[in-house]
């Protein structure tokens, strides 16, 4: 029996010879993942506030303008389910999306004397913040790491669209931020089975749906994939009653219930349009949807993904070019998680090939899937990082840092300027029609399609003509006069900037009111009647 209770291979070491403990492998990558997120939350913050008190005349000023308008008339008149938005004539209302952000921005703007404009873009700034909690809690999940998370919060953080869109006077980041809280607290639900996610997971998904049912769509689909895929995991492809019912239950409330609710209101949407024959032309759902899909040949032309891809702000060959190669190297290599980055690079591209025109239009529009590219950026470089091999760590730290850099380039290239940039061109004309015309009175807007700047800043009731009339005798202009017989009409602002005008019907215009020049300083010209002060 050995009395010293030690094995007989026992060695005490050798003096002199005591290794020190080894260094943490995951240490590195803590202070890498801290160094990065540092470094996009003090950038993000300095770019987010620039230009907050500028007007909203800076990119799309027709949506800001118009999502302002309508909350200035809730903060004047109180929310009404048939808000207006004073654009298009009498009777005046054209809803399109349930107001939810305009109510948050109408509550900040009459709890503290902010203006509207500032209040508008702090709510906004404010969404997309809160938004970037369920991102990380998405990734946290999947990863199983904290620290590893947050590269896509850096990812997002630096993105030129959410840098510059996220401080505009818009319902992106609402629709954001309650999508992304649906697919977080749906994942939630469906590993606990625990009711108060469901709830909440409900609740949010029918706000999305509401506020932007575009946002909602990427969204909808990984729900309804990762539910499908918890449902095969619990039973196989045996089929049981009781758990299929149970899924069916989920898809049923967090997807189903807010589609439906989401089509009840554009139906009362519409109904609303419709009282007013010109409104409904430009605004019926019934008009808008083969326009909002887009063609089929839009959906296979490379000039179409083209325009599309430029509108995502990062537009680079070689970017694209090295991060399908790494995306096909992580494959080769079978890096861990080359299926989510591909997974994510789908749900980026899901969007605009089914909305393809509305992305194809719009550059905020990329605002709802450049989180899918920053996820699938997170996994991609990860999966580099999280190996073995030194060399591929490195080109993972490597592609980290040039993602970073990339993107606060591209803001540099695509928006700073552009926010910072105070634009005034709407101003001295809705000045002088704020401080000469009656609060009652309606002014007519022609070369500016149907706008919504100048009835925004000069806050009087407007009548945006489009470029469809070629006079005064035309069957719906007559119709526009004959609605507005009890109206004083006052003001005529011709914009000739974009070009959507015709001369001939300027002069009809000008003859049929007796409107005389105020402000001719092309392209922006003002007109008034003279019996008018």
């Amino acid at each position: 029996m050995n009395k010293s209770n030690k094995p007989a291979h026992f060695k005490p070491p050798a003096k002199g010879k005591v290794k020190p403990a080894p260094v943490k492998k995951r240490q590195f990558i803590v202070y890498a993942m801290i160094l990065f997120f540092s470094v996009s939350v003090v950038s993000s913050l300095v770019f987010l506030f620039t230009g907050l008190g500028n007007y909203l005349l800076d990119n799309h000023a027709f949506r800001q303008t118009q999502t302002a308008l309508t909350t200035f008339y809730i903060v004047k008149d109180g929310f009404h389910l048939n808000y207006i938005t004073p654009i298009l004539g009498d009777p005046w209302t054209i809803p399109f999306e349930f107001p939810i952000y305009q109510m948050v921005v109408a509550l900040l703007k009459m709890g503290t004397s902010l203006s509207l404009d500032v209040s508008g873009r702090i709510i906004s700034i404010m969404f997309f913040c809160l938004s970037l909690f369920p991102l990380y809690m998405i990734m946290r999940r999947i990863m199983k790491s904290n620290t590893e998370s947050l590269l896509a919060v850096c990812f997002v953080l630096l993105h030129p669209i959410y840098l510059f869109w996220s401080r505009t006077f818009m319902i992106e980041s609402t629709a954001l931020f309650f999508a992304i809280t649906t697919l977080w607290l749906s994942i939630v639900f469906l590993e606990t089975k625990r009711i108060l996610p469901l709830v909440f997971a409900v609740s949010c998904a029918i706000i999305a749906s509401l506020v932007k049912i575009t946002t909602m769509a990427s969204f909808t689909m990984i729900i309804s994939v990762w539910a499908l895929v918890c449902w095969l995991k619990e039973k196989g492809y045996r089929f049981g009653l009781k758990t299929t019912l149970y899924y069916g239950a989920f898809l049923l409330l967090v997807i189903l219930l807010p589609v439906y609710l989401a089509r009840e209101w554009v139906a009362y949407s519409d109904t609303l349009k419709s009282v007013n024959l010109y409104a409904a032309q430009t605004t019926m759902s019934t008009n808008l949807n083969s326009w909002n899909f887009g063609t089929l040949d839009q959906k296979f032309s490379l000039t179409t993904w083209n325009r599309i891809l430029i509108h995502s702000a990062i537009y680079s060959i070689p970017f694209y070019a090295i991060c399908i190669a790494m995306l096909i190297l992580a494959f080769i290599l079978k890096l861990k998680y080359r299926k989510e980055a591909l997974i994510s690079v789908f749900l980026y591209l899901l969007a605009p090939a089914i909305f393809t025109n509305l992305y194809y239009v719009h550059s905020y529009y990329t605002y709802a899937n450049s989180i899918f590219l920053c996820a699938a950026l997170e996994f991609l470089v990860i999966s580099f990082i999280i190996n073995k091999k030194n060399y591929l760590k490195v080109a993972g730290y490597g592609m980290a840092a040039g993602v970073m850099i990339f993107f606060f380039s591209q803001y540099l290239k695509e928006y700073y300027q552009l926010a910072k940039l105070n634009q005034d061109y709407v101003i001295s004309v809705s000045k002088w029609i704020k401080e000469n015309t009656g609060k009652d009175d309606v002014m007519i807007v022609y070369g500016n399609d149907w706008g919504s700047e100048y009835a925004y800043y000069s806050e009087r009731k407007t009548i945006a003509l489009r470029d469809v009339f070629k006079s005064v005798k035309d069957p719906m202009f007559q119709y526009i006069i004959r609605k507005h017989s009890k109206y004083n009409i006052t003001t005529l602002v011709f914009d000739s900037y974009q070009g959507m005008y015709k001369k001939v019907f300027v002069n009809d215009l000008l003859n049929y009111f007796k409107f005389q020049p105020i402000i001719e300083n092309e392209p922006f010209f003002l007109f008034h009647k003279p019996d008018q002060p």
